[in-house]
């Protein structure tokens, strides 16, 4: 009886891993679809910023359309979140569930809450520039990313995942500290400028992205059909 039940044990927690790495492997098509949401955001933004460079006035209309573009990127993804969690929702376990959840609280409520403090409490009180709010915005972006990245590796017991958040981090910190300046455009006299950190940033949230979905897919379907 006791060797029975320890069968039936064991066969559940297959059962339980198999189905949680299939929802996992699902997963993966959300960090693709946020990964390719924020290049194309990035693309059109610095394009757009090269192309108001070349001209020699510019309407209120146009720089209404370039810094709406966050907006909108931003609006897409969480649409994603919600169509891929109703998903998940109705055939995820609750190990998948918790982990797209926390990845939701991170990404959604991490940009929703620095947005808000950034241009509530630091550019009003203390007057800070609109190029220092904005790389503040990225980097809290980037630290929300690594966070979900870390607590992703952690749950599903992937060492890469989690070498690949710590790697993350001390690249960061080396180009916060030694970070060149590039200037993207110079618009009426004022330089639009992006810093090394920026760009490490940009590509995190936009081709890191694409490749931790491909990575969790892969790896996921790899494992649910291994065991």
């Amino acid at each position: 009886m006791n060797k029975y039940n320890a069968e039936q044990d064991i066969k559940f927690i297959r059962e339980v891993l198999n189905k949680t790495q299939r929802d996992i492997s699902g997963i993966g098509m959300i960090f693709i679809w946020i990964g390719i949401v924020n290049l194309v955001g990035e693309i059109l933004k610095n394009l757009g910023y090269v192309f108001m460079n070349i001209q020699k006035e510019i309407s209120g209309f146009q720089w209404k359309m370039l810094r709406s573009i966050d907006s909108i990127s931003f609006i897409i993804i969480c649409a994603i979140f919600v169509m891929y969690f109703g998903k998940l929702f109705r055939d995820g376990n609750d190990i998948s569930k918790s982990i797209l959840k926390i990845w939701g609280v991170l990404l959604i409520g991490g940009r929703i809450f620095t947005k808000l403090f950034v241009n509530l409490t630091l550019t009003k009180q203390t007057g800070v520039t609109v190029e220092f709010a904005t790389t503040l915005e990225k980097a809290f972006s980037f630290l929300c990313v690594i966070i979900a990245l870390t607590v992703l590796g952690i749950m599903v017991h992937d060492k890469l995942i989690c070498g690949g958040a710590l790697f993350g981090i001390i690249i960061y910190c080396l180009l916060l500290n030694f970070g060149q300046a590039f200037m993207i455009a110079q618009i009426h006299g004022n330089s639009v400028n992006m810093y090394s950190y920026d760009i490490f940033s940009i590509f995190i949230l936009s081709f890191g992205m694409i490749l931790l979905g491909l990575y969790t897919r892969i790896s996921g379907r790899k494992k649910s059909g291994n065991s």
